[in-house]
């Protein structure tokens, strides 16, 4: 075996053939210091370099270093990450450092050339483990498949990752799992790098004597609550064709949410969208495979869908019992959101609220309550109408559906009568019409929706117009926009019977002025082109759904507001029809459905366009175009990749006469 000791100048190989070398002395005196002898070294064995090392070695002249270097750089770089570990208390032999593992390598070293095995080794059912060790804490990887060595505990960016992925989900199991005010639930893990929390109470039942009554606060439970599925629906049966596949789920636990997040744990609390789905406050239902916010929440969003009382039970005005319970059920909703969205990485001051068709009026109906105000800061409207009922008709509405029972119009009386006998009479006031079409469209620009959002004085203490005039919500931010052709598939099927019918003459039989009548026939002079079926779909389009855009702008005045419209033609159905626009919001063209509005190839570009636009507004603040207060009339326009200019100077140009 061969020996060294520290060499000197005077030594050669030639004259120490055992590399053995003395220092010449003078006679030791009592006054000197006793030196201890030279040992002897053995010599270390070849350092291998380390991956990182080779790596350094191998770079290019400007960033070569030494291996060891370039981990006390990457040790620099990763020390606030440390420091973020030690205050979750997840690494707790952190203080200890560099010191204890150096003599954990070396023991397993030594133990495994002298083939001693660490005594807590067979405890653990692993070699070279240091008796004693935190394991559970450091999460150490194990023996290394080929060289058999411990691996030692993980970066501390690993473990960051782990402490913060801990408050997400248990630890060793794979399903994830997050802790709210009420209990735990546990949710599905997705191969997209997403999770899915469905059918989440945020309230109690509205069976029994809760039927008509205000929301009440979810009771806890103990254990883990699955939520793998989502929950019952208000909407009760089949409701026949829709062009958005809405399931109706049985069950009484209706009122419920469900959230999608992304699972790799952030730096900071996401922001959060809170999805309201249409169906004319009627149907609908939460559970549409078009809405599943997994893109949104690749995209560093958390989303969550309501499900909240419908028709008579949600709006219906009954003597004795609260009103506007549908409202009420979303405010529940997004007080729920305020106290657990935390749980799923959500930053409960950051809430955007959105919908489409009857969601988007829910939208613009939150936006002029000031009981909502606190709960959200911005909103996007998709094809919203000014939705509130006057009291008078929500009462007379009461009436009628009373004597179709044979029940007295109260709270008792509606109670006593089955949910399903309720919903069934409803739905034949609904199919009631006089006259022929043109009469039963002419009833529908009058009346409106016959379920929704009633003004009580209360709640909702004025309409969402004034209301929005007044002030309320003004420092909040909207986005709001419609496709060009809402309506015009309910009016297509009369393009045979209208086609010798003229443009001025439907517009009359509609009710319209006769000054305002020629205004918009030459503001609209290319619809008109098309037929009289499509322009008197173009025309109830416009007052039922696209007016709305530019009195809500103009209304808010300087406040942030952003205007769109959908102008791409569906491939199956010739229009920019109603609900078009959702799956290319949602960037799910491949759901189920889908294939049926927008064709078997539709656009991505399009897709990708108003998706990134709601990203942005989302997450950025800004959809990426000018405000309507910037520029009165600036619009964003969607329509596919043929599209010259997506930004129009006056995009509801031709609205205006109807409002003048």
């Amino acid at each position: 075996m061969r020996w060294r000791s520290t060499p000197s100048s005077t030594s050669s190989p030639s004259t120490s053939p055992s590399r053995i070398s003395t220092v010449p002395t003078r006679p030791r005196t009592p006054h000197d210091r006793v030196r201890p002898r030279r040992r002897l070294v053995r010599p270390a064995p070849p350092r291998r370099a380390s991956r990182r090392g080779r790596r350094a070695r191998s770079a290019p002249a400007s960033l070569a270093c030494p291996g060891r270097r370039v981990g006390r750089a990457a040790d620099r770089h990763h020390a606030p990450v440390r420091r973020r570990v030690r205050l979750l208390g997840y690494h707790r032999d952190d203080r200890r450092g560099g010191r204890e593992r150096r003599r954990r390598r070396a023991h397993t070293r030594r133990g495994a050339r002298r083939g001693r095995p660490d005594p807590g080794a067979a405890s653990r059912g692993r070699p070279h483990h240091r008796a004693g060790a935190p394991d559970r804490l450091t999460r150490a990887g194990g023996p290394h498949p080929r060289t058999g060595r411990h691996r030692g505990p993980p970066p501390a960016r690993v473990r960051y990752r782990r402490a913060v992925s801990s408050l997400f989900h248990d630890a060793g199991v794979d399903a994830p799992v997050a802790r709210l005010v009420s209990g735990r639930v546990r949710g599905r893990r997705r191969a997209d790098g997403t999770v899915a929390f469905l059918g989440i109470p945020y309230a109690q039942p509205p069976v029994g004597p809760r039927r008509f009554g205000a929301p009440e606060p979810v009771t806890g439970w103990d254990g883990v609550r699955d939520a793998l599925e989502y929950g019952a629906t208000p909407q009760r049966g089949d409701h026949g064709a829709t062009l958005i596949p809405e399931p109706s789920i049985p069950g009484d636990d209706t009122l419920s949410v469900n959230v999608f997040a992304a699972t790799a744990p952030g730096s900071a609390a996401r922001p959060v969208l809170v999805y309201i789905h249409g169906g004319g406050f009627v149907q609908g239902s939460p559970a549409s495979p078009w809405y599943d916010g997994a893109a949104f929440a690749r995209a560093g969003i958390v989303v969550v869908t309501v499900s909240y009382r419908l028709g008579f039970d949600g709006f219906g005005l009954i003597p004795g019992a609260p009103t506007n319970r549908g409202v009420r059920d979303w405010l529940a909703a997004l007080e729920w959101v305020r106290a657990n969205i935390a749980a799923f990485g959500g930053d409960p001051d950051d809430v955007t609220i959105a919908g489409q068709s009857a969601g988007g009026g829910a939208v613009l109906t939150l936006l002029g309550m000031p009981a909502a105000q606190h709960l959200f800061r911005r909103g996007l409207a998709m094809s919203s109408a000014l939705t509130v009922v006057a009291p008078a008709r929500a009462a007379a509405l009461t009436t009628r559906l009373a004597d179709r029972l044979g029940v007295a119009p109260t709270r008792a009386g509606f109670a006593a009568v089955d949910e399903l006998a309720v919903l069934h009479a409803q739905q034949q006031m609904a199919t009631e019409r006089t006259g022929g079409v043109l009469s039963w469209v002419r009833a529908r620009l009058a009346d409106g929706l016959s379920w929704g959002p009633v003004v009580d004085g209360d709640l909702v203490p004025r309409p969402t117009l004034d209301a929005i005039a007044g002030g309320v919500g003004a420092d909040k931010q909207l986005v709001l926009g419609t496709t060009d052709d809402e309506f015009t598939m309910i009016t297509d099927g009369l393009a045979d019977r209208l086609r010798a019918v003229p443009a001025a003459l439907a517009l009359a039989l509609l009710g319209v002025r006769h000054g305002a009548r020629w205004r918009y026939i030459r503001a609209n002079g290319e619809q008109r082109r098309r037929g009289t079926a499509a322009f008197l779909g173009r025309y109830a389009t416009d007052r039922l759904f696209r007016e709305t855009v530019p009195r809500v702008a103009d209304a808010r005045g300087g406040s942030a507001t952003w205007a769109y419209r959908f102008t791409w033609p569906s491939p199956t159905r010739r229009w920019a029809l109603h609900c078009l626009d959702v799956p290319f919001w949602w960037d799910r063209l491949d759901a189920p459905g889908v294939a049926a509005v927008a064709g078997e190839d539709p656009p991505r570009s399009l897709a990708d366009d108003m998706h990134g636009a709601a990203v942005s507004f989302v997450r950025d603040h800004d959809p990426g175009w000018p405000a309507w207060g910037e520029r009165p009339g600036a619009t964003r326009i969607f329509g596919g990749p043929v599209t010259p200019d997506p930004l129009d100077a006056d995009g509801y140009a031709s609205v205006r006469a109807l409002i003048a």
